[in-house]
């Protein structure tokens, strides 16, 4: 997925997958049973990901080597700055 991204426009800033073992602090509820890959990717402004969006949508290399691996649709979630954070 990778180098897919990065094609796109979006290279990651940080992956995340699931952690298979024990769940050794209970304190902090997991859900169990689920496989997740996530990613995080950081755009200079709306105008760059408004066009990863475009260029992603239009691409066959995003959707088609993914389908085998999906169980669900993957989500996009969109998160802005607050007035207080501190861009870097």
């Amino acid at each position: 997925m990778r180098p897919v991204l990065e094609e796109l426009g979006a290279t990651p800033r940080a992956l995340f997958q699931t952690e298979s073992a024990e769940n050794t602090f209970p304190a902090l509820p997991v859900r169990g049973g689920e496989q997740v890959f996530a990613w995080l990717t950081v755009f200079p402004d709306a105008g760059q990901h408004r066009e990863h969006l475009r260029r992603r949508a239009a691409s066959k290399a995003w959707v088609e080597p993914l389908q085998p691996w999906l169980h669900a649709p993957p989500e996009h979630l969109t998160l802005s700055p607050t007035a207080r954070s501190e861009l870097r």
